[in-house]
């Protein structure tokens, strides 16, 4: 998750959930890090609508 407050002194947070546990940053460089990489794997991601009809998809070859 990555939270983004309005006041420039704590203009964002990022937490890190996973198997071994969470984490919270609070530095800049882990922030723009995370962001980074968020960025990165959103761009990669299929729009809404095209996730749909491949697990739609999916599901037919299944069921045959």
């Amino acid at each position: 998750m990555i939270y983004g407050f309005p006041d420039d002194e704590d203009a964002e947070v990022v937490q890190i959930d996973g198997d071994l546990g969470a984490a919270i940053y609070e530095d800049k460089e882990s922030i723009k890090s995370v962001t980074y990489t968020f960025n990165a794997a959103l761009a990669q991601a299929l729009a809404g609508r095209e996730s749909l009809d491949r697990l739609h998809a999916a599901k037919k070859k299944l069921d045959e």
